[in-house]
């Protein structure tokens, strides 16, 4: 198989991640970079021996390149993604995939007229232990699903608004500002696990109501939220809480819990175990049981995907569908948020 060709916008905190996942990646290979900040891009192709370009639409004319992963401020995302996708390109893009519902159906309705591949980095799914837990959910180890839960509680400190995680990004006051991030640590962070629950359990969010808003930190955003999800033909609720001014936490612990009505999975950061009363698993009944998980490269996983989507004619596992579906959760939460009421997801 030809390798998939890509092209990196964005040469901020994420990017050496995400090109590690490239280069990692069986069927991908980078080919060159841009930014419109010129310290950062000319750093970026030193270090990587490629070809970098400051002018976008340069950038997407060169033939040498089959598809861009877009790694930049997120309300940046949708009109950079059109413009990919109208230039030939596939893309992948970071997650948020975008920061309002409306630039969210825009690239799907894009995708399709232009015949385009369009996925999105929440590669959480892609992860040992989310794989596990949905093929669990599938044999009907813990039942129908009941309840879902989400704790992202983390802690942000003060040059996060300025300088990223842990204060090693380029200085950039984005993430502070609603008009740019697209809100605080519900689509920054846990929107990877309002994402992977709907990967685990099929469960499709359709309203919900929300709390919460800025308590401590210098961001116009919020740092503590709590929603109530309600989901689309089912009895199943959901509850996620999420704070980035959690003080004592790490950037963020991770706690999920899928209550079913014949037993319990629960995710403590990376760790998977499941409480099962159901028979001939090969799992133990009635006790909590830790579950060995693969440790996946989850970012090249998800880009040998993305390439084999394209090969193949079809949807990667994180389609543009389903990013549009996490950002009209999101932002059904910050209009619950003003307006003091539930809100449809849309």
């Amino acid at each position: 198989m030809k390798k998939l060709r890509i092209g990196m916008i964005g040469c901020g905190q994420i990017m050496p991640a995400t090109a590690s996942g490239i280069l990692e990646s069986r069927h991908c290979e980078m080919k060159g970079f841009f930014d419109i900040e010129n310290a950062a891009l000319e750093a970026a192709g030193v270090e990587y021996g490629l070809p970098t370009q400051n002018d976008l639409f340069k950038f997407l004319d060169d033939d040498g390149i089959d598809a861009v992963y877009i790694a930049v401020p997120h309300a940046l995302h949708a009109a950079i993604a059109v413009e990919a996708m109208r230039a030939g390109k596939h893309v992948m893009i970071e997650k948020p995939m975008t920061t309002t519902p409306g630039d969210a159906r825009f690239i799907v309705d894009e995708a399709g007229k232009t015949g385009m591949v369009a996925g999105v980095a929440m590669s959480r799914r892609l992860t040992g232990g989310v794989q596990k837990a949905r093929e669990l959910i599938g044999k009907g180890a813990i039942g129908d699903i009941a309840s879902t839960r989400i704790n992202a509680i983390g802690y942000k400190d003060e040059k996060y608004w300025s300088n990223g995680v842990g204060g090693r990004a380029r200085r950039s006051t984005w993430r502070a500002f609603q008009g740019m991030a697209g809100g605080g640590i519900l689509i920054m962070n846990a929107i990877h696990n309002l994402d992977a629950m709907y990967y685990m359990t099929g469960l499709k969010p359709s309203g919900v109501t929300a709390l919460g808003g800025t308590y401590t930190a210098a961001a116009a955003v919020e740092d503590m939220i709590g929603v109530l999800i309600s989901y689309e033909n089912s009895r199943a609720y959901g509850v996620c809480e999420a704070m980035s001014s959690a003080f004592g936490a790490a950037h963020t612990d991770n706690t999920d819990v899928i209550y079913g009505t014949r037993g319990t999975i629960r995710f403590v950061g990376n760790m998977l175990s499941i409480y099962t009363t159901v028979e001939g698993l090969g799992i133990p009944t009635g006790v909590f049981t830790e579950i060995p998980v693969a440790e996946n490269k989850d970012r090249s996983l998800l880009m040998d995907d993305f390439a084999m989507a394209i090969r193949d004619g079809g949807k990667p596992l994180i389609p543009a569908e389903d990013g549009a579906l996490i950002v009209g959760t999101i932002c059904a939460a910050y209009r619950s948020l003003l307006s003091g009421k539930p809100e449809s997801v849309i």
